[in-house]
């Protein structure tokens, strides 16, 4: 059984280079890998400081430990890797997560810990002494999570996550939606990091801070938007000054 943690972010993926016209309309002669490069960049940086977008990871069970005769014979993992539903994707940060107990039928919030935060929940962790029903979850990496403490094996569990992901490095593609919606944004942070670009023939350092500080608050704005869950309440940006 799946139930989503909150309706997904996104549509299909397009093309950086279908959407080349919306930048080259008003600048020209820039090579389409540089192109490509600093539209890629721009949308990591987007994602990453926006949370913009947002999708659900697929079920994850727990493997717990085994004990014969209370000792226990197989060490519960204290490392579960996770990959992105959407191709060229990567896990920016994990916004919401449940443990699914099959045996109570049952629903369980799990809190999101830094690393530093997983000894005040679980002091025994990683070793299975401490083992039991997990109540945290934490991010070790792009790839990978914890869950704390370890898993015992009084139940199944299954943890359900509901993250926020952005391009890798080498992606070529962007999610439709979030392009249409953030277009504007990713506009003036493209044309920011080009006209910074030096001994360039579009080197242009005013026009870099003019769309620098659009980008800026775009930015801020997307931020805003998306910790409301995109709701339609008002919403207040201070723009900072471009140094």
């Amino acid at each position: 059984m799946t139930i989503l943690l909150s309706p997904s972010v996104g549509g299909t993926l397009i093309t950086y280079s279908s959407v080349f016209g919306d930048i080259m309309a008003n600048l020209s002669g820039v090579p389409d890998v540089v192109l490509n490069f600093y539209m890629n960049k721009v949308a990591i940086d987007l994602c990453e400081r926006a949370k913009v977008w947002r999708v659900n990871y697929g079920a994850l069970p727990l493997t717990q430990g085994t004990y014969v005769n209370g000792v226990q014979t197989v060490i519960a993992p204290t490392t579960y890797y996770v990959t992105s539903p959407v191709a060229n994707t990567e896990l920016s940060a994990i916004l919401l997560a449940k443990n699914y107990l099959t045996t109570a039928n049952d629903w369980q919030p799990l809190d999101i810990v830094t690393t530093e935060q997983v000894f005040e929940v679980a002091p025994d962790w990683p070793s299975i002494n401490g083992s039991g029903q997990p109540v945290a979850v934490t991010r070790l990496d792009e790839a990978s999570i914890a869950v704390v403490p370890a898993p015992d094996n009084n139940d199944t569990y299954t943890i359900y996550l509901y993250c926020a992901i952005r391009p890798t490095l080498t992606a070529t593609t962007i999610d439709s939606t979030i392009y249409a919606t953030y277009r504007r944004a990713i506009y003036h942070g493209v044309l920011h990091e080009l006209f910074m670009m030096p001994k360039k023939p579009w080197t242009d350092t005013d026009r870099a801070k003019y769309h620098g500080a659009q980008w800026e608050f775009m930015v801020n704005s997307a931020r805003a938007r998306a910790n409301k869950s995109f709701g339609r309440a008002n919403l207040t940006v201070v723009p900072q000054p471009w140094a």
